[in-house]
Order: C-alpha cells, then structure tokens, then sequence
C-alpha cells in the first residue's frame, strides 16, 4: 500500500510576491471598473436619462472636468496629456462612427446605425471621464496614506493601553478588521470611479478614507502579536 504524505499547509505569498502581483491587480481592478462603468452608463442611457443620444455622459464629462481644472489643482503636464488622449480617442470615434454609416443590410438599418452611433459616444465619453476620475484619485493618495499612518498610530496607542492594562484580546475583530481595509479601499475606488453621474470627490472619498483610517486603527489596536 502506498503512503501518502499529508499535505502541508498553504504558503501565501511573501511582502516580494505581493508586489509582485499589485501591478496586475491595479490593472484588472481598472479594467473591470472602466467596463462597469459604460455598462451603468449604458444602462442609464436605456432606461433612466431623459436626454438625447449621449448628452447625459458629455454633462458628466463636462462638469468632472470643469471641477477638476478649477478645484483640484491640476497639474499641467497631466491636463495637456488628458487633452492630447482626448483628441485621439475622439478622433478614433469618428471614423468608426462614419464607418458605420456606409453599413447596409437586412437588419442593419438606421435605427440600429443610431443606437450604435450613441453607444460609442457614451464610452467614449466615459472612459475620458474615467481617466479624469483616476487622476483625481491618484491625486488624493497622500490623504489615504495621512489617514492609514493616523490610524495606525492610534491603534498602536490602543494596544499599548491595553496590553498593560491586561485588556481584552480579540483575534476575531483584528481579522475582521483587516479584510476591511482592503474592502474599504477597493470600494471606495469603485464607487469613485463608476458612479454615473457627477459627484465632488470630497462626498465619496472622505467617508471611505474616514472607514479605512477607523479599520486600520481597530485592526492594529486589535494585533495579538509582539511587534
């Protein structure tokens, strides 16, 4: 009879590893929310917004970008790159849009030569407002480090107290709270990034940093080990 081995226990993948794979992580994070948020402008376009063609995703464009050059402090060197991605990306649309407009068939008729027309034109518009939406959050980075290394500093506080005060140890709220913190900072980027109409940043960043800084606090105010 032949002898198994047990199998040994699961290594996770080191600090190295980890970093390793954030570059492909980032990537299919943005690719999967750029692809929902067409699909919710899509959505919108068929059965929420009252306006014609793709005029909803142009007033969200619009207004994004109006706000980021006149409160946010945009660099100048990322406007000229955005407006030089813009030019390309419009210009890409309409010759696709005039390609379609030679298309002859037996279901291909105006009707659905329109519906296509519009579908391109709210993507496009999307995907600009979508780059805006992902420089506006690369630019607020430096708060969601303040608000980690704030948290985290005041959990360590915490732990000390406790730890010399003979507190309570709760394995069960440091892993809950872990997995939060991943959960708040993916979340928070999502919605930024999807939501289909326009919102200041400050009523979609602030309360997710303000759940991340408390989730980290409680994560390292929570750690059993000896650091």
């Amino acid at each position: 009879m032949s002898e198994y081995a047990p199998p040994g226990p699961v290594r996770r993948p080191a600090l190295l590893g980890w970093l390793a794979l954030l570059p492909g992580v980032l990537a299919g994070f943005c690719l999967g929310a750029w692809m929902l948020a067409i699909a919710l402008e899509w959505l919108g376009d068929a059965f929420f917004w009252r306006n014609t063609c793709a005029s909803h995703s142009e007033q969200v464009l619009q207004a994004t970008w109006q706000w980021w050059r006149g409160s946010a402090g945009a660099p100048v060197w990322l406007v000229e790159n955005l407006a030089i991605v813009s030019g390309a990306l419009q210009q890409g649309l309409a010759a696709l849009i005039a390609s379609l407009n030679g298309q002859s068939g037996l279901f291909w008729t105006e009707t659905v030569t329109i519906v296509i027309r519009c579908a391109l034109l709210s993507a496009g518009n999307v995907t600009l407002t979508f780059l805006l939406r992902l420089a506006i959050l690369l630019q607020a980075l430096p708060l969601f480090v303040l608000t980690i290394t704030i948290g985290l500093v005041d959990g360590l506080v915490r732990r000390d107290l406790r730890r010399f005060g003979a507190g309570h140890e709760s394995g069960f709220v440091y892993h809950h709270a872990k997995r939060m913190i991943g959960s708040s900072l993916a979340g928070t980027g999502l919605v930024w990034l999807t939501v289909p109409v326009f919102l200041e940043p400050r009523y979609i960043v602030i309360p997710g940093v303000m759940l991340i800084g408390f989730a980290g606090s409680v994560a390292t105010g929570a750690f059993k080990k000896h650091l």
